[in-house]
């Protein structure tokens, strides 16, 4: 296993796919994050090229090459030296609700002539965890689709919400909930992730700084076309660009600390993948011989090879899941499941006897992708597809041969390994790196 680090040498664009043509006032935006296909198939270009840093098969076809394992990418942050990942940044976890803190009588008679009022009720968060929930629909009121009784004969998934501790009134529960945070952050620290797969808390106040960071920020370039005769810039030829800027400021550890960006606070951001090195189908030198080019506007990027390993799953949080016969399941990026938001291989999936068994799923609006076929003849755009994004969680049940060792196994296999569907007999999505996942516990108790 290989981890490479994609260093932008400036802001990367990765097109959402809305007509960019040469009009006046054109404006090209991108994604908030590249999907898989996009950096795989930058490693696997660049596995090609020449000494003249053009792009040629040689004795490799295009299906050598899309055999190619990638998994990833994933956001981090690395060292001054380029090659040393400081931290990985996760995808914010969909079954955690960020709230704003509820202020007291007390807190506002203290806070009342303090500028930084709103300032510092930012910086803080009240983290709720949402939880599969078994309602009564008689007692409780509840209908939805989820409980209605499938055609396929597969189990209706169960409802999540926030839980209810015993003897609270919901009424006066949701009395007491404020509004959803507006600065929760896109991706989580691997500290703070770590925590929340082993032992998640349904209530906790977390500082959002060390909670995480929202990651590359879009930044908008202006741009003109130039007539070369006269070196002036022609009528009404005005466009401009998007594109996400990979560097991020940390917020000041004093208080006391003069506003403004000094850059002793800027921390470097950069993409991770993920190779295998037992295929030997990537020669280290086609990656670190040359600066390579990724997105739109083939702006600049440094391929490194990274002396930093995966981050492993913890002993005890294996101990958690062998224990409990469930976990939860969270997609490091977006993932392809032929029937939307419902895993088919993942289930069918059938690892020294252990077979997960979807019970509910925290998930949000889906994502498509699309894209264009450069293999086949004629070439043609790709069919639009629905992803489940990043961040969605799995709530399984280990169904089948519960010994120890058995789930262990299992665990092993699924932790940073991808989970998406096949499709048309093909595994190309998995080799692709849509649906990399890891695994969290799921508290036996049920609300």
């Amino acid at each position: 296993m290989t981890i490479w680090l994609i260093d932008p040498h400036e802001p990367l664009i990765f097109r959402e796919g809305k007509p960019f043509e040469a009009t006046p006032g054109a404006h090209a935006k991108s994604l908030p994050f590249p999907f898989p296909s996009t950096t795989a198939g930058a490693l696997r270009s660049q596995t090609c090229l020449n000494k003249d840093g053009v792009f040629e098969l040689k004795d490799k076809t295009l299906n050598d090459l899309k055999a190619i394992s990638v998994r990833g990418p994933l956001l981090v942050s690395v060292e001054p030296d380029g090659e040393t990942i400081e931290q990985w940044l996760i995808p914010a976890p969909a079954d955690a609700l960020l709230l704003n803190v509820k202020e007291t009588d007390e807190d506002k008679l203290k806070e009342k002539d303090n500028e930084d009022k709103e300032k510092n009720k930012d910086e803080q968060a009240i983290v709720r965890q949402l939880l599969p929930l078994n309602l009564d629909t008689e007692q409780d009121k509840v209908y939805t689709d989820f409980s209605v009784k499938r055609s396929d004969g597969q189990e209706a998934l169960q409802v999540i919400g926030l839980p209810l501790n015993e003897g609270n009134n919901p009424a006066e529960e949701q009395g007491n909930l404020e509004k959803p945070h507006k600065k929760a952050p896109r991706y989580w620290c691997w500290a703070a992730f770590e925590q929340w797969l082993s032992s998640p808390s349904p209530f906790s106040q977390q500082t959002i700084a060390k909670l995480g960071t929202n990651g590359p920020v879009q930044e908008m370039r202006v741009h003109v076309a130039m007539d070369h005769d006269t070196r002036a810039g022609k009528e009404g030829r005005l466009f401009d660009t998007s594109g996400l800027e990979f560097t991020h400021i940390q917020p000041p550890s004093d208080s006391n600390e003069k506003p403004g960006l000094p850059l002793h606070r800027a921390q470097r951001l950069a993409l991770a993948l993920i190779t295998d090195d037992d295929e030997q189908k990537i020669k280290e030198e086609h990656l670190l011989r040359n600066l390579g080019t990724l997105g739109g506007e083939r702006r600049l990027v440094s391929w490194r090879k990274s002396a930093s390993q995966l981050p492993c799953c913890p002993e005890e949080l294996k101990k958690q899941i062998i224990r409990d016969k469930r976990c939860r399941l969270f997609l490091l990026t977006p993932a392809y499941f032929s029937q939307g938001y419902r895993p088919t291989w993942l289930c069918q999936q059938c690892v020294s006897g252990v077979q997960p068994k979807l019970k509910a799923i925290a998930i949000h609006r889906p994502q498509v992708v699309s894209g264009w076929d450069m293999a086949a003849k004629p070439q043609k755009a790709k069919p639009s597809r629905r992803l489940a994004p990043a961040g969605t969680v799995l709530f399984l049940e280990l169904k089948g041969n519960q010994e120890e060792k058995a789930i262990e196994e299992w665990i092993d296999q699924i932790w940073f390994s991808c989970i998406s569907d096949d499709i048309e007999g093909s595994n190309q999505y998995r080799l692709d790196g849509f649906g990399l996942a890891v695994l969290g516990a799921w508290p036996i108790e049920t609300y």
